[in-house]
């Protein structure tokens, strides 16, 4: 989701007109920003992350989005689009403080699931996102897309919910043993 200031006072989802606090968005990315420069999280969890905070994310708009109707007031929407990868990461100075800003095919494939997904609040990932985060999520498959500045067609999923597996483990049991890990056991035995 993009945010860009409008006022002091507010903030607008990409042109959709309806508007949030400033203040709420400030504080939840100080959050999550603060949180990410702490401690490193896990690589393997960082798409899982990034699905369930878009789930969560849209679920609160959408509450938000009933109250404005219920107030008569133009209701909000919002867009995600997760793509899975390694970034390169540009720094950029300004007023005495390091803003750090992701450039780079896979932010650009990323931008482009976030275009892909319909009005409304549904979210799209990519057949890397969705490799990595199967089983922990339920993806319908959209087919191939076309997709600006890419020369081929790109798998789109759309994410539908948060799916039965939370752990790591519960997915290695689910996939059953590696068909490798028998040769390598029965010599440990020996």
């Amino acid at each position: 989701m993009r945010a860009r200031i409008v006022d002091p006072g507010t903030a607008a989802y990409d042109g959709g007109g309806a508007s949030l606090p400033a203040a709420t968005l400030r504080s939840r990315w100080a959050t999550a920003s603060s949180r990410c420069s702490a401690r490193p999280w896990p690589t393997r969890t960082i798409p899982q992350r990034a699905l369930h905070a878009a789930l969560v994310m849209q679920e609160e708009l959408r509450r938000y989005a009933e109250r404005l109707r219920a107030e008569g007031k133009i209701p909000v929407e919002a867009r995600v689009g997760v793509n899975t990868g390694e970034v390169v990461v540009r720094t950029i100075e300004t007023g005495g403080h390091t803003e750090y800003t992701p450039v780079g095919h896979v932010t650009n494939l990323a931008a482009r699931m976030q275009t892909a997904a319909p009005g409304g609040f549904e979210s799209r990932a990519s057949e890397a996102t969705q490799r990595l985060c199967e089983g922990y999520f339920e993806f319908r498959a959209l087919g191939p897309t076309a997709v600006k500045g890419l020369n081929a067609p790109v798998e789109v999923y759309e994410v539908v919910r948060a799916g039965p597996l939370r752990t790591h483990f519960q997915l290695s049991a689910r996939r059953g043993p590696d068909p490798g890990s028998s040769g390598a056991m029965a010599s440990c035995s020996r």
